[in-house]
């Protein structure tokens, strides 16, 4: 995705670019979709961060590709495969990370949220997975613990919405919305704040004492950020997440001497910069930079006439889209279905 946006750019890649690209996309097709690791390299799974990544990979490598002409050792045809590939996983996403029914939805009244990661399948058929799985929960002060993958949000699902793969005002993720604001967001003095997940344990003991394995999560400036970010999407005020933002990360009290002090851990707050700027030079335009036009028209709800079956949620049967992607390609992913 870096080398199709710096072509894209207009900017020149170094020797090897080409190849690179045509490995990495290799890379993609083979092992994806599902990751051993999410982007807090913590599960095993599908989190809706991690499989629209996927997703707009392949359609910028196979777009790079394509534009390099007669150097480019992807054939039309094989484009046309990965782009297909792109189509298949994309359609699926909701069957991987979409809840439906759950105690969360029933809480805040909505039909069904993205979760923070659907748990992978395991080879036996009759096991649940993605959104009725069981995930762990690391960072745990007995160790790891298992929690319905339903029951557990995150901010990964914005990113469906800024790679362009699902429109900021698509209801589902509107409805996402109020259920990390009422299990992760929290006001602060300045603004909104937001945990990585609910029940996360990543972070300093509850008496202060520094990280040994296990502790209670904090607040992450890159997470206020990113939920600025959809908002800009949608066209609505950032304010909010801006302003917290100024003051992040925000200072706990607790007895122990030097907690009430701010902590600044380096790649939170850079990133928390990061995305400062970004929402600051937002306000006036109501548009994502890193929506990459080649993904804009890939929504299943964009796509008309090209409508996909729906997988049954939660079962790995023989015609979901892990099982189809390593072994029956030729079959399904050569259509363009959405």
């Amino acid at each position: 995705m870096l080398a199709a946006k710096l072509a894209d750019e207009g900017y020149p890649l170094p020797a090897g670019s080409v190849t690179m690209v045509h490995d990495a996309l290799g890379f993609l097709v083979s092992s994806g979709p599902l990751t051993q690791e999410d982007r807090w390299e913590e599960d095993p799974g599908g989190s809706p961060f991690t499989l629209g990544v996927t997703v707009c990979a392949l359609v910028a490598g196979a777009g790079f590709l394509a534009r390099a002409g007669g150097t480019s050792p992807l054939s039309a045809s094989e484009s046309a495969y990965v782009l297909a590939l792109a189509d298949n996983w994309n359609e699926r996403i909701e069957s991987w990370t979409y809840a439906t029914g759950s105690d969360l939805d029933a809480k805040y009244n909505v039909p069904g949220h993205y979760i923070r990661i659907g748990a992978a399948p395991n080879g036996d058929p009759n096991a649940a997975w993605g959104p009725r799985g069981f995930i762990p929960i690391k960072n745990q002060p007995g160790g790891d613990i298992q929690q319905p993958a339903a029951l557990v949000v995150g901010m990964e699902f914005p990113y469906l919405a800024r790679l362009g793969l699902r429109a900021a005002t698509n209801q589902r993720l509107l409805d996402t919305i109020t259920v990390v604001e009422g299990e992760i967001g929290q006001t602060v003095r300045t603004g909104r704040a937001y945990h990585r997940y609910n029940d996360d344990g990543y972070g300093e003991a509850t008496d202060g004492s520094p990280f040994a394995g296990s502790g209670v999560g904090r607040l992450w400036p890159l997470l206020a950020g990113e939920r600025g970010h959809f908002e800009a999407l949608a066209g609505r005020p950032v304010t909010d997440q801006l302003t917290a933002l100024v003051q992040m990360p925000v200072p706990e009290a607790h007895p122990r001497a030097g907690l009430g002090r701010r902590r600044y851990p380096g790649a939170r707050v850079d990133a928390g910069t990061s995305h400062r700027l970004r929402n600051a030079a937002r306000l006036g335009r109501g548009r994502a930079r890193q929506t990459r036009r080649d993904a804009n028209d890939r929504e299943p709800d964009r796509a008309a006439g090209r409508r996909a079956q729906p997988l049954q949620q939660g079962r790995a049967s023989s015609d979901n889209g892990v099982v189809l992607a390593r072994r029956d390609r030729s079959r399904h992913a050569r259509r363009r279905r959405l």
